[in-house]
């Protein structure tokens, strides 16, 4: 929970500044090169250089399928702090994605698998491992004969940051074992994805909204290591209630608490930067607060909107 703190923080203050840097930067080296060129852009990176090792800490007590829908407890920071600061109310969503999350994961620690330090066999992992990366490059890979932007390449990020995930169990199981070879090669590997989802992921932000870039990356860096689990690092799903079927139930739970926590208006305004609303603007009515809202949406260009917040390894 501590490091998806750290990572959901870093992401609000990096997706700001991704929304300032020219289009014509998306999927290249020069994107990054403008970012490191801006504060807030690297007190964000400097956090989720915090979460990291707080992540592996995590996977060396627990399983993969605990700890990776645990990291959907950062969203719950953001909403405090973005209903405090914008004081904004928090809203029937924004309770029904607290109780999915909380329960999800309540569900996912109770009826987890035990932890495994083992890992599924060179090939495997070379062919599961390849396949992901592939995934992750193909926006890389066709924006050299047309430019591609938008939800193909949030897919990339998602996939990268989930790839990322992966890799840090593994170094975690290197860590356990004390296989040093193991500890730099994952290690190393884990940050080139790192830096490859980041850079797809604020791709994305400048040409889509957050509502749309956020929650599916979220979703998607969540959602597939755990279900590689059982495959890649040998959790045992079948000694588990109902033979995984609790366990998959949960994971849905959480993921959709997530999406909807996500792409709610009061985490994507707070970490899009808006300003607090006075006590006279909380005091409007309901329909002139639509109708404001409504009018302000129609004068904003795509690439100008809110910013993303999801966890980032």
């Amino acid at each position: 929970m501590a490091a998806s703190a750290a990572y959901n923080v870093a992401i609000g203050l990096q997706a700001i500044e991704a929304r300032d840097v020219p289009a014509e930067h998306g999927l290249r080296a020069s994107l990054i090169k403008e970012l490191l060129r801006r504060p807030r852009w690297l007190a964000g990176a400097a956090l989720n250089f915090l979460g990291w090792p707080l992540q592996t800490v995590a996977l060396l007590l627990a399983p993969l399928t605990v700890v990776q829908p645990c990291l959907a407890a950062g969203l719950l920071l953001l909403l405090l702090m973005g209903a405090h600061h914008l004081h904004e109310p928090v809203g029937r969503r924004e309770v029904i994605s607290l109780a999915a999350i909380i329960a999800g994961v309540v569900v996912l620690t109770v009826a987890s698998p035990q932890r495994s330090d083992t890992s599924a066999s060179a090939e495997s992992l070379v062919v599961v491992l390849g396949a992901l990366g592939l995934l992750a490059l193909l926006p890389y890979a066709i924006s050299r004969a047309r430019h591609v932007s938008g939800l193909p390449v949030a897919v990339s990020a998602g996939v990268a940051f989930a790839w990322s995930g992966i890799s840090t169990k593994l170094l975690s199981d290197a860590l356990s074992t004390g296989n040093w070879t193991g500890i730099v090669g994952w290690a190393a590997a884990t940050g080139l994805a790192a830096a490859l989802g980041t850079a797809s992921e604020m791709t994305a932000l400048q040409s889509r909204g957050a509502t749309e870039v956020a929650p599916l990356v979220f979703v998607i860096q969540m959602v597939v290591p755990v279900l590689l689990a059982p495959i890649l690092v040998h959790e045992r799903w079948t000694d588990t209630p109902i033979n995984g079927l609790l366990l998959l139930g949960a994971l849905c739970v959480v993921a959709a608490g997530s999406f909807l926590l996500a792409s709610s208006r009061i985490v994507q305004a707070f970490t899009a930067g808006e300003p607090a609303r006075s006590s006279t603007e909380t005091a409007e009515s309901p329909s002139r607060e639509s109708s404001v809202r409504s009018s302000s949406k129609d004068t904003i260009e795509p690439g100008e909107r809110g910013s993303s917040v999801t966890t980032t390894t």
